[in-house]
C-alpha cells in the first residue's frame, strides 16, 4: 500500500510476504494482533484467506487475557466522494466476528486520525461495538463524509479491548471507498442527533423518521455505563463529569456521538 494510493483495499493475502500493517500492545502482555492464514475455523465464520486475529484467551497456557491491542493500517489518503445518495456512503468498510459461538463478547472500537498524530486510545472513536454472536462474520459501512478527511493522508486503527475471558476477534477485508449498500450491512451514520451538548443530565435523540432501539454509552476508556432510555430521552444520572460516547443504534443504521457530561 503507497500513500500515493486513493483509498484502501486490504484482504491480507500479500501481508505475509511483503507486511504493510502494524501492531500496538497497549496492555503490555506482549501479545497483539497476529497474521492468520487460511483455517477451517475462519472459513466457517465466512473469512476467505488470510484474516488478523487477536485473543481474548491464551489457549496454549489455558489462562484468560484482558487485551488492549490494536492493529495500525498504513498511510493512505482518503476517498474522495464520487456518489451521494440514499443507497450508497462513503467510509470505511470492514469484515468481522468473534471467533466462537459461546464466548463472543469481544468489544471493539475503530479510529481514523491524521497520518502525523500518535494513537493514544483516548481519540473519538468513528465506530465502537460489543459483539453478540460468534457463528459468522459481518460486514461494517462506516460513514466518513467529512471535507476536512478527504485526500489527506490518514490511518485506521482497530482497538480490541475489555474482553476479558472471550475467545478472539477476527477481522478481514478493509475497505476505503464509495459504496453501495446490501441489505446485510451495519451502516454507521455519519451525524449529529443528540442535543444539548454538553447536558448536566438528560440528552434528546433528534431522529424524526427512525425509531431507536437502543443506545449504548461508553467513556473514553472504553467502559460501558448503564443508563435509562425512553421516548428518545436518556438519563445520564450517576455518571460522573466528563467525555462520553453514545451509540444509538435504530433498524435501519447505527450514530455514534460524542458528549460531556457537567
Amino acid at each position: 500500500m503507497s500513500a500515493q494510493n486513493y483509498g484502501l483495499n486490504e484482504n491480507f493475502e500479500n501481508e505475509s510476504s511483503s507486511p504493510s500493517w502494524s501492531t500496538l500492545d497497549l496492555d503490555g502482555d506482549d501479545k497483539t494482533w497476529k497474521l492468520q492464514s487460511p483455517q477451517d475455523w475462519t472459513t466457517a465464520l465466512g473469512f476467505s484467506g488470510y484474516v488478523y486475529v487477536s485473543d481474548s484467551y491464551d489457549s496454549t497456557a489455558n489462562q484468560p487475557l484482558n487485551p488492549d491491542n490494536v492493529l495500525v493500517s498504513p498511510t493512505f489518503i482518503y476517498e474522495y466522494p464520487r456518489i451521494k445518495n440514499g443507497n450508497a456512503l462513503l467510509g470505511i468498510s470492514f469484515k468481522i466476528s468473534a471467533s466462537d459461538p459461546v464466548r463472543y463478547s469481544e468489544t471493539y472500537a475503530l479510529y481514523l486520525l491524521p497520518a502525523t498524530q500518535t494513537f493514544t486510545g483516548n481519540e473519538t472513536p468513528v465506530f465502537f461495538e460489543t459483539l453478540d454472536s460468534g457463528t459468522t462474520s459481518k460486514n461494517i459501512l462506516v460513514e466518513k463524509w467529512d471535507w476536512d478527511t478527504f485526500g489527506q493522508e490518514v490511518r485506521l486503527y482497530f482497538r480490541h479491548y475489555n474482553s476479558p475471558n472471550q475467545k478472539a476477534l477476527v477481522i478481514d477485508d478493509i475497505i476505503n471507498y464509495n459504496f453501495t449498500m446490501s441489505t446485510n450491512d451495519v451502516v454507521l451514520k455519519n451525524k449529529t442527533v443528540i442535543f444539548p451538548n454538553p447536558t448536566k443530565r438528560f440528552i434528546q435523540i433528534d431522529l424524526k423518521t427512525e425509531t431507536v432501539q437502543n443506545v449504548e454509552v461508553i467513556d473514553i476508556s472504553g467502559r460501558k455505563h448503564q443508563v435509562k432510555f425512553k421516548n428518545n430521552k436518556v438519563d445520564l444520572e450517576g455518571l460522573k463529569s466528563g467525555v462520553y460516547f453514545i451509540k444509538i443504534n435504530t433498524k435501519l443504521a447505527s450514530y455514534i456521538n460524542k458528549f460531556i457530561k457537567e
